[in-house]
């Protein structure tokens, strides 16, 4: 793939770069609200951490999933509370979901309409009060759905993502990329605070030349790094590996996993699949073995890289099929806990390899070399590397003149 775009050190180092028009990167792209999956017929609401818990996804009684604002329109405070502490036990990501539906805000038992939002109960105001009072619907959120994952609307995600589903990769393995419908589950959403931008984490994802020496103990003893193939789309690209059938020094974490997936149905089709979409988003891929009916399972992890000034955080969210999540729990851990404790040893790893490269460019900038370019990247190993500068430089020609974009 060639390279039409190549950003330089100063523009990865310089505030203006990061934050001004980055962030205009990100209001021209998708933004990810949650999946179906996340709603569940016990907790039809779900407040996304992907935007700050700004939104809250529900699923109304008759099945309809709308997205209003986490705001209740009478005190202002959040409709459904995060973090909050009830009988001792802290509530994550929790509201109160009345059983025809509605949605009531805890502070002051204002409830809501889970189709349209409109008010339909203020307990303290009557009369005029009242008339006044239902004026205040939650602001609801346009969205667009494809394959059970939800966006924003505006941004037209089918068209985008259409192509993944025909892909002949995902067909290779058997693998339905957004199985959502196959009764998947969530197990866990988590966040972190990171010290690197967006861009250099998206960079280290689409990079497989370090799996070798970053994850030799580790990754790299789960897939074959010589199968390796790839695929493009406008906005996305995919990364397909093998399974390593042999392994030489593993950790344990790794050993585990590898183990646990054997047991379930013998050599799987693939090691591990993933795929970065726009300019913060990925997903994951990762075999489970079989089910009892033969039939291949995966876990699904999605991941969306927030800026936050030259800062970052991740959110992450991992799925896996309701049976697997069934079969076990934190008293008797298997496939999940292991797939799970073997992943963050690969986060941490990259973790490590992202904060070295922002500070060897930090390096450059500081000592006269920030007109330097990006290094070359490999056409195979870091073809992913490219297509995401090309994509990014895409994103920044619709932002400035072209003339000031590094052209290789």
């Amino acid at each position: 793939m060639k390279a039409l775009f190549v950003p330089s050190m100063s523009q990865l180092r310089d505030p203006a770069f990061l934050i001004e028009q980055f962030d205009q990167v990100i209001a021209r792209a998708p933004r990810y609200l949650g999946c179906s999956s996340a709603m569940t017929k016990h907790a039809p609401r779900y407040v996304s951490a992907f935007t700050n818990d700004a939104h809250v996804l529900l699923r109304d009684k008759d099945g309809v999933v709308g997205a209003f604002l986490n705001s209740c329109r009478h005190r202002n405070g959040q409709i459904v509370p995060v973090g909050m502490v009830v009988d001792g036990k802290l509530i994550a990501r929790q509201g109160k979901v009345l059983q025809n539906g509605n949605i009531m805000c805890p502070w002051h038992r204002w409830a809501y309409s889970g189709t349209d939002g409109s008010l339909i109960h203020a307990p303290t105001f009557r009369g005029e009060g009242m008339l006044c009072a239902q004026k205040n619907k939650l602001h609801t959120v346009p969205l667009e759905e494809f394959e059970g994952l939800f966006f924003e609307a505006g941004k037209d995600v089918a068209s985008q993502l259409s192509p993944v589903m025909e892909s002949p990769g995902f067909k290779k393995f058997g693998i339905i990329p957004f199985r959502f419908g196959h009764r998947m589950s969530l197990f866990r959403s988590e966040s972190a605070n990171e010290s690197f931008h967006t861009v250099t984490f998206m960079e280290v994802f689409g990079d497989t030349d370090h799996v070798d020496d970053i994850h030799k103990d580790s990754f790299d003893q789960l897939v074959d790094m010589n199968s390796l193939f790839l695929e493009y789309g406008a906005h996305y690209s995919v990364q397909f590996v093998g399974w390593r059938e042999e392994t030489t020094t593993v950790c344990d974490e790794y050993d585990d996993y590898r183990r646990q997936v054997l047991l379930r149905g013998g050599v799987p089709k693939y090691g591990a699949v993933w795929m970065a979409y726009g300019p913060n988003m990925t997903f994951e891929w990762y075999p489970l073995g079989l089910d009892k009916h033969g039939e291949e399972q995966h876990a699904f992890v999605v991941s969306v890289c927030v800026p936050d000034g030259i800062k970052s955080k991740t959110v992450v969210e991992f799925f896996f099929p309701e049976s697997v999540l069934a079969a076990e729990s934190d008293e008797h851990p298997g496939i999940v806990r292991a797939l799970y404790a073997a992943y963050n040893v690969t986060v941490e790893e990259d973790r490590f390899l992202v904060n070295s490269m922002e500070n060897g460019r930090r390096t450059l900038v500081a000592e006269g070399k920030g007109s330097d370019l990006i290094g070359p990247a490999h056409a195979h190993q870091e073809g992913c590397v490219t297509h995401y500068w090309n994509l990014l430089g895409g994103y920044l020609e619709d932002i400035k003149p072209t003339s000031e974009l590094v052209v290789a």
